[in-house]
Parts: C-alpha cells; sequence; structure tokens
C-alpha cells in the first residue's frame, strides 16, 4: 500500500489493528489510491496457488472535509470527515469494495481520471446522516507487484513468495515467540461519534482526555498494559474486571456534577480471555481476545454495562459468587452475524 499512498501524495498514515487511515490531499485523490490498491490486491491474490496466500480486505471508505484532528500523543485521526470514512470501509462496503461519501463523487464525478469508473444509486445511513455510493471499474496504474523473497524483520517476521518454502516452520516460528497464551483483553467503548456531531472535534478530543486521565492510573493499578487508546490486557481476568467495576463508579461521579452537554458518553466495557498474536513495539495485536471483546464493549454494550464472555466467566465465577454486591445475568447476544454469550456485571 506505502508505494500507491506516495504516488497519490499520502500526507499522513496511521496503522491501528487491522485498520489502516491515512490522509490524501483532496478526495480524489484518495479514491483513486483506493481503486488503485483493491486492483492490485485482486491481481495478487489471483497470482497465488491457493487462498493461504490472500491478502483480504473488507473494502475502503473515502471521505472528505475540514475539521480533521490528528493527537500528538498517539497520531490517530478525530473528526466526523474520519468517522463517515471508517464507517464506510469498516461497516457498510464488503469483499474488496471501494465506496465515498456524496460529498467526494460530487467533486470527482466530472474528473476524467474517473471515465471509466462506474457509480452506484446514491444509498443514505440513517444512524449517521450521509449519503453515500459504491465505485467500481478500473483506474490506470503503474506499479510492479513486489516478488517478496525472504524479506525480513529483527521481529523474524517475515513474507515470502517462494510457495513450496516450509511456511508451517515460520508459522510455528511466530507461534513460539509472539503467540501469548491466557491473556485478558479488556476494550470500553463511548458514542463519541454523537459528541463529534453534535457538537465538534475538540469537545471530543477533551472528553478523551479527560477519559484517558481518569481511567489510565486505574487500569495500572490492576496491572493493566495500555496497547490502545481503550484497549488494554490483564494477566488475570478478575483484575480486568475489579478495574471496570472503578472506572464505572468514577465516570458516573464525574458525570454527575457534569451538565448533560459535559457527561461523557460511556458506552460499556468488553472483557475476554484467550490467545493473541502480540508483537512488542508493533501495531500487530491480533486475535480471538480482542475481537470479542470489541464486539462486547464497542458495539453491544450500553449504560456503562460490563460484559464478560462465557469462557471469562468461566474463569472468574468463584470470585463472583463471593461477591454479595454483584449481579450477574446471562445473555445471548449477537454481533456481526456471530452469536456471544455473554455475562452482564453490576453493582447492586
Amino acid at each position: 500500500m506505502e508505494s500507491v499512498f506516495k504516488k497519490y501524495n499520502v500526507s499522513k498514515i496511521f496503522p491501528e489493528a487491522d485498520n489502516v487511515w491515512a490522509l490524501f490531499p483532496d478526495g480524489a485523490s484518495a479514491a483513486l489510491a483506493a481503486l488503485e490498491i483493491t486492483r492490485i490486491l485482486n491481481i495478487y491474490n489471483k497470482s497465488v496457488p491457493n487462498e493461504d496466500w490472500e491478502i483480504r480486505i473488507s473494502g475502503v471508505g473515502v471521505d472528505e472535509g475540514d475539521g480533521i484532528y490528528i493527537n500528538p500523543r498517539e497520531g490517530k485521526f478525530y473528526g466526523r470527515h474520519v468517522d463517515i470514512a471508517f464507517k464506510l470501509g469498516e461497516d457498510i462496503v464488503e469483499d474488496g469494495e471501494v465506496c465515498v461519501s456524496e460529498f467526494v463523487y460530487q467533486n470527482i464525478k466530472d474528473d476524467d481520471r474517473f471515465r471509466d469508473i462506474n457509480f452506484s444509486n446514491v444509498e443514505y445511513d440513517d444512524e449517521d446522516d450521509f449519503n453515500y455510493r459504491h465505485l467500481t471499474g478500473d483506474v490506470d496504474y503503474n506499479c510492479d507487484l513486489l516478488d517478496l523473497q525472504g524479506i525480513g524483520t529483527d521481529t523474524d517476521i517475515f513474507l515470502t513468495r517462494s510457495y513450496d518454502s516450509d511456511y508451517e516452520t515460520a508459522d510455528l516460528l511466530i507461534h513460539e515467540k509472539y503467540m501469548k497464551n491466557n491473556i485478558t483483553v479488556m476494550m470500553y467503548g463511548c458514542d463519541f461519534g454523537h459528541i463529534t456531531r453534535k457538537y465538534d472535534i475538540q469537545k471530543c478530543l477533551k472528553m478523551r482526555d479527560t477519559i484517558f486521565e481518569m481511567f489510565d492510573p486505574i487500569w495500572k493499578s490492576f496491572g493493566g498494559l495500555e496497547i490502545e487508546e481503550n484497549f488494554y490486557i490483564f494477566d488475570d481476568p478478575w483484575d480486568a474486571i475489579q478495574a471496570c467495576l472503578i472506572t464505572l463508579d468514577s465516570i458516573r461521579e464525574y458525570n454527575r456534577n457534569q451538565s448533560e452537554d459535559n457527561q461523557i458518553p460511556l458506552k460499556g466495557y468488553g472483557i475476554h480471555n484467550g490467545t493473541m498474536l502480540l508483537v512488542p513495539n508493533s501495531d500487530i495485536h491480533w486475535g480471538d481476545p480482542v475481537n470479542t471483546a470489541s464486539k462486547l464493549g464497542e458495539d453491544l454494550a450500553e449504560n456503562g454495562n460490563i460484559y464478560i464472555s462465557e469462557y471469562v466467566y468461566s474463569l472468574v465465577s468463584t470470585q463472583l459468587e463471593q461477591q454479595s454486591n454483584l449481579e450477574y445475568t446471562k445473555l445471548d447476544l449477537s454481533a456481526s452475524e456471530a452469536d456471544l454469550t455473554s455475562y452482564s456485571i453490576k453493582k447492586l
């Protein structure tokens, strides 16, 4: 992707888990880069001997506008147009599609560089109030596919196009060095998109900073290690639950002393335990604990609920039964077409 990004004058790139954000000088440049990347990936995937070697993406979303802020602490992008692009690429498109907002479409529809591109009829997202269109077709490109032969890094993770090589050995090496067992992942969700839409990005960022200042010392006091802004890992799932209960008390006390406009819109927490790929000093932290905790805490939680997976419940059931001030309820939830049996925990 990097060579395509540079070709279209990318100014900033921010990778996070399995997502990549990139800032371009205009929507046309971003849309051309998106179309070129998806075409190159399609060609690459057809050239490999089996699906194990394919690089798959859900798709790419593009929006354009003012009010984009880059957090100097972590390099992450914020703003309504960032949120729209993310929703287009993460939730709306699939199978490597490209989707642009109506604003971008109006700016590129008569651009000769898109003469061979087909635009779908306009569609509307009623949740976040914006119009968008799907793009299909090819753009001219001049990027060569790379023949990657044993390109290594100091982390011993390597890429190869030598399909006869013993990639099972490589998998074993990665597993032994970077797969971490019995890791508890905690993720919390807040409806910052609502704050950005109703007020502005500055108010949203102020709230984020407030949450970090309130939460971070508590997570760390229970042995939590920050991986991303709302993503911590713990050795002990009971420590994660206790930390969530204390932060929940803190944020409710904070909100009681604030006007409605200044209250922090906490959705809740998700906790799961399992095996994950964790490479130090990188953005590689992948695995079922991350995906499940994210679904529970960011997609499903509401009203400050603490959702733990069924497996986490099996690890902490004894401690829960000993707590006279806690109530826990079994729930059958679903997110992204996945069924998730979980337990909701709250104080009496």
